[in-house]
């Protein structure tokens, strides 16, 4: 059990890391590489915050933290 942040987005990044792939870079990738926290190497998780839009594009909440 842990109370660290983890969000969808950062699938992609953890899942390139593992396999030795590289993220794209032809757009924008809002995720961390979280490989070292899913493997239990490391007690934090690798994001601090993040930000919930909802449409049409308005911040509907905002974790940051405890």
């Amino acid at each position: 059990m842990s109370n660290e942040i983890v969000h969808g987005t950062d699938v992609l990044p953890s899942l390139c890391a593992a396999v030795g792939a590289m993220v794209p870079t032809d757009r924008a990738i809002d995720g961390v590489n979280q490989l070292s926290f899913f493997e239990g190497k490391g007690e934090k998780s690798a994001r601090d915050s993040f930000i919930y839009f909802a449409p049409p594009g308005e911040v509907r909440a905002v974790k940051w933290r405890d």
